[in-house]
């Protein structure tokens, strides 16, 4: 696991740090920033249509004054969907295994290239003992084993600064105001061209319908059309190869299956899931093709 350096020790290491928008990995920004680390930060396109913050998230890194490296990553994460696909790898029989599967492409791709330009600390914001730490920590030590990974979960300052999502909000918003930043003290989500996870406040009570949660991918089926779409999906070796007679890459065959599917509200699901800490966390799904 990570050696746990604490971020007075981050100064004399060049960190990378894995980030999407995402209120955590936002938040360790700054931190990794105030605390003097030679901070790069790299995010990745992967089809995500669910962070509404990442123009503004990339606005203030410049801000910054904080190196951020785009990388498109739209294939990979393709033709990595269309093996789920092939093998039928879905969570104990619900959905499919969108978000490990988007680790391990991120991962993958970004830690080689993060130490090939010089950084020697690795960082992500995963919740200290949940299933996405253990993911980012493990995939870092296989990709990347001469870096050293960081989580700020495991950092008792960070810890000690901020107790739940809503003081690391504030603390955002003191910083400089974002229109729409009071959205992720509720409601975090999990997104590529595989599809989409919710979680929330709102969907942790179950008195609420999670049909309420804000969709970025698809149509409710009670508001899809009432004529059908007739598709002719064609597999080759048990990969997709023709929707509609249509041949092309993966990803714009994945995008194709995701319009027509996501037109007629095909493809969600709400679950309790199994958490490595032996917590049930109620999540609702989006995954079209």
């Amino acid at each position: 696991m990570s050696s746990k350096l604490c971020q007075a020790e981050l100064k004399d290491h060049q960190v990378g740090l894995f980030a999407g928008g995402g209120l955590f990995s936002w938040v360790q920004a700054h931190l990794l920033h105030e605390a003097g680390a030679n901070l790069h930060v790299y995010t990745a396109d992967v089809g995500q249509q669910d962070e509404s913050q990442l123009t503004n998230f990339k606005q203030d890194m410049a801000q910054l004054g904080i190196p951020l490296h785009t990388v498109d990553l739209r294939d990979v994460m393709a033709s990595f969907a269309l093996q789920v696909l092939r093998y039928q790898a879905s969570y104990q029989g619900g959905y499919w295994n969108t978000t490990g599967a988007l680790r391990a492409v991120l991962v993958s791709q970004l830690a080689p290239r993060m130490v090939e330009e010089g950084c020697t600390v690795l960082a992500h914001g995963s919740v200290n003992g949940g299933n996405d730490f253990r993911r980012f920590t493990r995939y870092i030590q296989k990709f990347a084993p001469s870096a050293i990974p960081y989580a700020p979960w495991e950092d008792e300052e960070f810890r000690s600064r901020f107790r739940d999502r809503k003081e690391m909000v504030e603390f955002l918003l003191g910083q400089s105001y974002k229109e729409g930043l009071e959205a992720k003290e509720k409601l975090s989500t999990d997104g590529s061209l595989m599809g989409v996870s919710h979680e929330g406040v709102q969907l942790e009570n179950e008195t609420v319908p999670w049909i309420y949660a804000p969709w970025a991918l698809t149509n409710l089926p009670q508001n899809a059309p009432s004529q059908a779409t007739n598709v002719r999906i064609e597999f080759r070796e048990g990969q997709l190869h023709t929707i509609n007679g249509f041949l092309n890459s993966p990803q714009v065959l994945l995008g194709l299956a995701n319009d027509i599917a996501g037109k007629h509200g095909v493809g969600l699901t709400a679950v309790f899931e199994d958490r490595v800490v032996a917590l049930k966390a109620e999540e609702s799904m989006k995954h079209r093709a």
